[in-house]
């Protein structure tokens, strides 16, 4: 997927541009641009859509004239969207997101010396921090609960851990799991294993050749079944069954701790997350942003490093601007964010 062209109309310095670029996906884009070319108006087209049609701040009118229509127009391989003060076109398909640098110029007066400037960084709360929660699964039990075959079940304390849990959950309404159909299902599979003899492995021999067909037939358990293993969080197919079996037994029990757990675990993930990204950035020479927690307002932030004075006879100045595209998705808590995400555009201008 690429982006080749982004017309404005009418929007703060823009009258009718168009840019033709080659925006692609999944890797970073660099716009480099002397200071007046459109950057900030770029990024205030993008910024001023919401989910129907182009919002235009007032100070954001082109020449403050409000008669002036905005326009905001991507090519997409070949396809055209359009957001306009009617339509957004884009947002029916798209998510946008528009994160302003939150520089801050400070001056300090240098009595019997030349004046000096500094640019200081605001921190950004990237999440609020969630209480700690665990799922309330104990091995011995679930084994217990299911039967005296209770051994074909793997331990999933692991899989409780680990982030990909959350990708196999998406989307799955483990809710539904308790319904009469879903539960006279499930036990009847159950009773079948129960009634075998032999040793895990041959059981599960016999689950794969006789049972395969019945467990595909529950929807919540065939769905998070295939991600285990297309994620390689599950070696086997019977492993995957009797892995969601128990995530949706662990659901049924306790949904309100269920849901804690997933949500202290998706903070955990995505803390990870910004805390390899930053590392990215950093060098011997260059000081970088870090993330640190709050406990008192029970926030995570990210926080730049003190600011560089600069002499007022250097004119320098910064703006920074980071904006990215994905495709849209309903997903309430959107936890596949960063492994959706295809365009990264960031513009920045050394002036």
């Amino acid at each position: 997927m690429t982006i080749s062209q982004i017309e404005i109309r009418n929007i703060k310095g823009i009258s009718n541009e168009c840019f033709k670029v080659q925006l692609k996906a999944f890797k970073p884009n660099l716009l480099v641009a002397p200071n007046g070319f459109g950057k900030s108006s770029i990024a205030t087209a993008f910024s001023s859509m919401n989910s129907k049609r182009i919002d235009l701040a007032e100070n954001d009118q082109h020449k403050g004239n409000d008669t002036l229509a905005p326009e905001l127009s991507i090519t997409i391989d070949g396809q055209k969207f359009t957001a306009d003060i009617t339509q957004n076109q884009i947002r029916q398909q798209f998510d946008v997101l528009v994160v302003n640098s939150g520089l801050t110029p400070k001056a300090k007066k240098n009595y019997g010396r030349n004046p000096s400037v500094s640019l200081e960084i605001k921190p950004i709360t990237i999440c609020k921090i969630p209480p700690k929660a665990e799922f309330s699964y104990k091995p011995t039990a679930a084994k217990a609960n299911f039967g005296q075959n209770g051994k074909i079940l793997t331990n999933i304390s692991d899989l409780l851990k680990d982030s990909r849990l959350l990708d196999a959950i998406q989307g799955v309404d483990l809710s539904k799991f308790p319904q009469v159909r879903i539960q006279t299902a499930v036990k009847a599979i159950v009773d079948k294993v129960n009634q075998q003899n032999g040793s895990a492995a041959v059981i599960s021999q016999w689950i794969l050749d006789n049972c395969t067909q019945e467990l595909r037939a529950v929807p919540i358990l065939n769905s998070i079944s295939e991600r285990l293993v297309q994620y390689g969080a599950a070696d086997s197919e019977i492993e995957g069954f009797f892995a969601a079996y128990q995530i949706a037994s662990i659901h049924v029990a306790d949904p309100k701790t269920f849901s804690a757990a997933t949500d202290w675990l998706y903070f955990v993930t995505v803390k990870a997350h910004y805390q390899d990204l930053l590392a990215n950035f950093k060098s011997s020479t260059w000081q970088w942003a870090k993330v640190e927690e709050t406990k008192k307002r029970k926030s995570w932030l990210s926080t730049s490093p003190k600011p560089t004075n600069y002499r007022t006879d250097s004119e320098t100045s910064s703006r920074l601007w980071f904006s990215s595209i994905k495709p849209y998705t309903r997903a309430a808590r959107n936890r596949s964010y960063w492994s959706s995400m295809r365009y990264l555009i960031t513009w920045m201008t050394l002036i």
